[in-house]
């Protein structure tokens, strides 16, 4: 089986070809052959894959960044169809040169360059400079990049990329707030989990102190591998020790042609009528995913019984009116109204064969209509949201004793809700945090002692929603920047508003930092825009009473209520209590079974979860 090298800018002598397939044990015809059969005949079978005829050259690319693994070849081919139907924003662009602005590489590089390394790796080289980084700007560096790696799936051969990123130019700490790191995180998936891009090293030349922020947040959303491969730069002779120099563009040092004149010849390339059809094509080998096969449930397409028991609580205390207005804001004080939506959803439950819990008291269900709105069809999907979380992203779902077992997390951070509601039904809930010195592991320990707390207010609290209050006045907030994990982050902040529901009335920071920025700007990525724009950053205590009637707020604060040493007893008294520690073993367990989950329309609800995407749909 010959391969197709129809001339490119890509130079690939014939004696490549034959080294890499050596490599990977597939220098002999007849075993590429079968290799490539047993996928043909393998694609035919799979009723949600649309398109059935794959070239035998592409096949066989696809083989070579399998490393010649046949079962990964058919996982990679279907992670590319299926991120085609779950993020055709980013395979939108179809010719570079209508699709992109006209001046958009005035002041930016992206080209392939066209000699290979001595160890066969192709270079692909990046620039930013000039103008200021924008949201905009940015998409359209991931559209370009599926482009090109569309055009390189079919005319390279190679062991693998080494991808460099001339940052000389550019404000680092302005990218960093301008980074969607949901988008980003999709981005890694389609290149190296659907394109199948094996990446030898990415380089990154600058001096800005700020790198470190950025790389720390590109680690987060790739392999513990791909992420030990960052090497920093900070001039181009560091440069040299990596990539001969005379495979680099004149402007490098280099003796190929500039950088330039080969970024308008990939350009001119990719707008060629072959490329854009090839294009137009390729885009629709995506999936019809109402034709999946059903099976084991697989977490690579995400990120019991027992009883509720209503348990009054001193710790959070309700005005004498509290449930009675609350349930009139939402239109269910009427007689009946209320018994008919909790019956509705209770109905609606038992036909779930998904979802493992099915005796939900009235009670529970009456507060997830309430942090809903009211609204039976958005309690239903918050159920449905709160059990998947909990098969999808088990780790946050342990039952742990806080005082035992977390100890770490107990000298750093405190998370206090208010005893006092709001006139308006609101509860406050103070979270204290001192320390300058974070590790990695912190956040995780606690995002759980957060849910800990959460499952105990959705057990025993009646609210119209909530205040937050983050005291960061002794937090190292720059440090948080580089430590937190954005894609645990996320997960964390889905599972508190979709999950459990809770509404968010105002979200207030209290710091001197010049980091808050940056990292609100972070934070917002994963709220919607309304949430968003309820952070405030408040510059010391004394701004608090502003926002938060000062008689609720601790004594420490300037209010009337229990110093927080006491406050904090008392909760963690309340959470590691016997009573609250097996609610926590069956709530915990209220999960579902995906095998279970009814065919439907396919949704992308559950993208945020862990691994890439889910074949899903909710009910």
């Amino acid at each position: 089986m010959g391969l197709s090298t129809e001339k490119s800018l890509l130079a690939l002598p014939d004696e490549t070809i034959e080294k890499i397939r050596k490599t990977f044990n597939l220098e002999k015809p007849e075993r590429r052959a079968e290799a490539v059969k047993i996928l043909q005949e393998w694609l035919q079978k799979q009723d949600h894959i649309i398109k059935k005829d794959f070239s035998d050259d592409y096949l066989e690319r696809v083989l070579i960044t399998c490393k010649g693994s046949v079962e990964k070849a058919k996982k990679q081919i279907d992670r590319l169809c299926t991120l085609k139907t779950l993020l055709p924003k980013f395979f939108a662009m179809t010719n570079v040169k209508t699709d992109l602005p006209e001046d958009y590489f005035e002041d930016k590089l992206f080209i392939p360059l066209p000699q290979l390394t001595k160890d066969l790796y192709r270079v692909v080289l990046l620039s930013f400079s000039g103008k200021q980084i924008t949201s905009e700007v940015l998409w359209h560096y991931f559209q370009f990049s599926v482009v090109l790696s569309e055009y390189m799936k079919l005319n390279d051969y190679l062991h693998g990329i080494i991808i460099v990123y001339d940052f000389r130019h550019v404000n680092l700490f302005d990218l960093v707030t301008k980074l969607n790191t949901v988008e980003l995180q999709q981005f890694v998936s389609i290149l190296v989990e659907g394109f199948g891009a094996r990446l030898k090293s990415i380089q990154v030349i600058t001096e800005s102190k700020a790198v470190e922020i950025l790389i720390n947040i590109v680690k987060q959303v790739v392999s513990e591998k791909i992420g030990k491969r960052f090497v920093v730069q900070n001039s181009l002779e560091g440069l040299y020790e990596v990539i001969p120099k005379e495979i680099l563009p004149l402007e490098y040092g280099g003796d190929e042609r500039s950088a330039h004149k080969l970024q308008e010849e990939i350009m001119e390339e990719l707008s060629m009528e072959r490329h854009v059809k090839y294009m137009e094509m390729m885009s629709k080998a995506c999936t019809d995913e109402t034709k999946r096969h059903a099976g084991k449930f697989n977490e690579e397409y995400m990120g019991m019984p027992g009883s509720f028991r209503n348990l009054k609580s001193h710790l959070l205390k309700l005005r004498k009116d509290t449930k009675e207005n609350v349930r009139k804001i939402y239109n269910l004080d009427k007689p009946g109204r209320l018994d008919e939506a909790i019956k509705i959803l209770q109905h609606w439950i038992q036909k779930q064969d998904h979802i493992l819990k099915k005796d939900w008291n009235a009670d529970y269900l009456d507060k997830t209509l309430i942090a809903s709105k009211g609204s039976v069809e958005k309690a239903k999907k918050q159920i449905d949201r709160l059990c998947t979380m909990k098969t999808l992203i088990p780790k946050f779902f342990e039952v742990i004793n806080v005082k035992k077992e977390l100890p770490t997390i107990l000298d750093l951070a405190m998370v206090m809700p208010l005893p006092t509601q709001t006139e308006e039904y609101y509860r406050v809930i103070l979270v204290k945090i001192d320390t300058k010195e974070i590790k990695p592991e912190f956040f995780m320990m606690y995002f759980q002692y957060c849910l800990s707390v959460a499952e105990y207010i959705k057990t025993h609290d009646y609210a119209n929603g909530f205040i937050l209050v983050y005291d960061c006045r002794e937090l190292n907030l720059a440090e948080v920047i580089t430590k937190i994990s954005t894609v645990e982050l996320q997960q964390f902040i889905t599972l508190l508003i979709e999950g459990y529901g809770a509404r968010l009335k105002g979200i207030h920071i209290v710091s001197e930092s010049k980091a808050i920025e940056m990292l609100i700007n972070i934070v917002k990525q994963f709220l919607s825009e309304k949430v968003g724009n309820r952070i405030h950053v408040q510059r010391s205590i004394e701004d608090l009473p502003k926002v938060v009637p000062k008689g609720i707020l601790p004594v420490e604060y300037g209010g009337n209520e229990k110093s927080i040493k006491e406050l904090q007893e008392e909760w963690l008294e309340a959470i590691t209590s016997e009573k609250h520690m097996e609610h926590l073993k069956v709530m915990y367990k209220a999960c579902t079974d995906e095998t279970r989950r009814n065919a439907g329309k396919f949704n992308e609800e559950y993208m945020g979860m862990p691994g890439s995407f889910r074949n899903l749909s909710v009910d």
